[in-house]
């Protein structure tokens, strides 16, 4: 007779199958990707995995939103301390981004749609750790300037030298310069941001994201 699952062996299998399913797609992509490969890989049978999923979509989904939910706990505990700061964050999230590479690559891989469900979720969940703390900054006289522009600055620079240093475009001795200098920009910087700075319209080119176009042979 089959053992009856609990909500617990259920969740314990979920969460190994995401495991085992980011490495998967990190090694052969989303169109490399199959149901027959992962259940080989986690030791089941074929039609397993659709017991838990419906297929690699919704797979690549939940996988997505735990990678999210996991760099959001991880700022969040980072913070938590008395004496965190613009450092404490910065170094937080870059370390994120180096110890957990496969989840990382994974959250912002452009061969993907945008986020929905409990994936959008979590995204606006580590944007708003991101703007608020620029905000809780700003409250103490530590930063100038409006949160969410300062938030998603922060963002913005932070990807930036993670994904360079990801694909092995600066050395690790570089994006440790890059955040420190990053750091010494913002706190410096910020502080005195000019009131009415003049914005230019958004170019054409930029009015909505266009569809992702994989280089041939990817």
């Amino acid at each position: 007779m089959p053992r009856i699952l609990t909500p617990g062996d259920i969740a314990e299998f979920r969460s190994r199958l995401c495991d085992v399913a980011a490495r998967l797609f990190a090694e052969l992509g989303h169109e490399g990707f199959n149901m027959r490969e992962l259940a080989k890989r986690l030791g089941v049978s074929a039609m397993t995995p659709y017991r838990y999923f419906e297929d690699k979509n919704a797979i690549l989904t939940e996988v997505r939103s735990r990678a999210f939910a996991r760099l959001a706990d991880w700022l969040e505990d980072a913070l938590a301390g008395e004496d965190a700061d613009m450092t404490t964050l910065i170094h937080a999230y870059a370390q994120f981004a180096v110890q957990e590479q496969i989840q990382y690559r994974l959250m912002f891989d452009l061969a993907q749609p945008p986020s929905q469900g409990a994936a959008a979720v979590q995204e606006q969940r580590l944007r708003t750790i991101l703007v608020g703390y620029a905000g809780t900054l700003g409250g103490r006289g530590l930063l100038g300037g409006d949160p969410e522009e300062l938030g998603l600055m922060l963002w913005t620079g932070l990807h930036g030298v993670a994904g360079l240093y990801l694909a092995g475009k600066i050395s690790s001795g570089d994006f440790h310069k890059v955040l420190s200098a990053g750091i010494r920009l913002i706190q410096d910087d910020a502080r005195a941001a000019p009131a009415g700075f003049p914005l230019h319209a958004a170019p054409s080119w930029l009015s909505a994201p266009a569809a992702f176009q994989p280089l041939a042979g990817e």
